[in-house]
């Protein structure tokens, strides 16, 4: 039953796309956090820089390194006239 819990998504935010996945803790402990690699199985696609998040574009390619070439990278806003969160699509609002 905890599972389907973990699975389960609100129908209306379907629009995200999102993949869930679970991975077992390995030894891997920095601040008592645990930390999956990418690799083979688990890839990371894309980044969404959220519409109060202050992070430079520049820093975010930082963060990525060695994967920028392969993350989709983009900047999100509220929706004008709904209550979603939609692209940026004009990228001088974003440095």
């Amino acid at each position: 039953m905890l599972i389907k819990f973990f699975f389960t998504k609100y129908s209306h935010w379907r629009y995200e796309n999102e993949v869930r996945s679970f991975v077992t803790l390995e030894d891997k402990e920095q601040n008592n956090l645990y930390f999956a690699d990418f690799g083979e199985k688990l890839r990371l696609a894309v980044v969404i820089v959220g519409a109060q998040c202050n992070v430079s574009r520049s820093l975010v390619h930082e963060a990525l390194g060695d994967l920028t070439p392969f993350v989709e990278v983009f900047k999100a806003r509220l929706a004008f006239q709904t209550f979603r969160v939609v692209r940026q699509r004009k990228s001088t609002l974003w440095a």
